[in-house]
């Protein structure tokens, strides 16, 4: 059988009707929010995916594709990061026991030799480390800044 459509779950505290729904596979995802009553108001960051590692869309016109499994409607974080206080937080919920504090630093000094002692590369990206930072630092996005530059650094 064709994969043609799929469950999404769609929730959030900015949804009028969240639930889970058969969405056929193109759909958009604007139709699909207009399908659950809309949003509670235009102040509403959309991620698509799980609450750590899902990404926010800008365009509501992308589509559902086989690997959309969920539609979430929050409150946008608008925050911006103060420094690193070094408490550790990312340190202790990482699974892949890794030091995630160091990348941002590595990653904004392109320190190639440091992500490599660090081990960039072995981070899943799961999220973890941001989400507990009380610091507020975007750590996935240095982290994924990081290996993009080691990798463009070493030619591959």
């Amino acid at each position: 059988m064709p994969l043609i459509e799929r469950v999404v779950t769609v929730t959030g505290d900015k949804i009028h009707k969240p639930g889970n729904y058969i969405v056929k596979i193109g759909t958009s995802v604007n139709e699909i929010v207009d399908f659950c009553g809309g949003l509670v108001d235009e102040d509403t960051e959309l991620k698509l995916g799980g609450p750590m590692m899902g990404f926010a869309v800008k365009d509501r016109n992308v589509p559902i594709i086989k690997t959309t499994n969920g539609i979430i409607a929050i409150e946008p974080t608008i925050s911006e990061p103060n420094p690193c206080i070094r408490c550790g937080r990312c340190v202790d919920v990482c699974p892949m026991e890794l030091l995630p504090l160091y990348y941002p630093i590595y990653a904004g000094a392109d320190n190639f030799d440091g992500l490599k002692e660090k081990a960039v590369r072995d981070c899943i990206e799961c999220g973890c480390c941001e989400f507990i930072c009380s610091s507020k630092i975007p750590l996935v996005m240095s982290i994924k800044y990081g290996k993009k530059t080691l990798a463009e650094s070493e030619g591959k």
